[in-house]
């Protein structure tokens, strides 16, 4: 029996996040997934909040094109909140507009409808060993709740300003790219008149409260800031 059939060994199954606006498919995947973790769905895009804020879930599967939302904005959503889970995006229609935001915002992979029962089980086996790598690894990092705008690293909760958290949220929403100072400024403060110290002040601010916590926001010279996660224990300087 090849070994991506067997189920993963975890002492607590996951819980399974589906978007999708089709029914149909939604009670298909539920039905194939029941010995994979527990399922929660909804065909309603506008929900991926309320989904997100379950802590336990360890996998997200959505379509990218629905009635009442579209799947980029769910992406969006999930790599400010909850940078570290994995997802999978199903679509019939794949366009290239889809390919590039799935490269952006670091999708697992992309199911092409109608998906096979053995792609549907294999991709969700690697995407949920995946997570719970992260979860060793990391931790669950860190934790952004976009209403309260609240932070929590490793389970610590992190003061933060209203400025500090748009900082951040810009800043991983963008991981691993480069942001320069001018677009940051630009985002958050517009086009209004900004002495450097300002900006210096809430980056130097952000930077202080969250140093030691395994999360790296270095400066590039020159360029701008890059956040990137870093495994406890591993301390970069930047």
């Amino acid at each position: 029996m090849p070994i991506l059939n067997i189920k993963i060994g975890i002492i607590h199954l996951p819980t399974i996040a589906v978007i999708d606006d089709d029914q149909s498919f939604l009670d298909s995947v539920t039905l194939a997934l029941k010995d994979r973790g527990t399922v929660i769905s909804t065909t309603d895009p506008r929900d991926c909040e309320k989904l997100l804020s379950n802590t336990q879930i360890g996998l997200l599967i959505t379509d990218y094109k629905m009635r009442y939302g579209c799947g980029a904005q769910v992406l969006q959503s999930v790599r400010i909140s909850r940078p570290e889970l994995p997802v999978i995006l199903v679509s019939a229609y794949a366009t290239k507009e889809m390919a590039i935001a799935a490269a952006n915002l670091h999708v697992f992979s992309i199911l092409e409808k109608p998906v096979g029962y053995h792609e549907l089980m294999r991709t969700v086996d690697l995407a949920l060993l995946r997570s719970k790598r992260s979860d060793q690894n990391f931790n669950s990092l860190l934790k952004m709740n976009c209403d309260d705008q609240s932070v929590t690293v490793h389970g610590k909760s992190v003061s933060l300003t209203s400025i500090e958290y748009r900082l951040l949220a810009l800043l991983v929403e963008n991981e691993g790219n480069c942001i320069s100072r001018e677009q940051l400024i630009s985002s958050i403060w517009g086009e209004s008149v900004l002495c450097k110290n300002v900006f210096d002040t809430h980056l130097g601010n952000l930077k202080k409260k969250i140093s030691g916590l395994g999360v790296n926001l270095r400066t590039i010279r020159g360029k701008g800031y890059i956040y990137s996660r870093t495994p406890p224990g591993l301390r970069l300087h930047g």
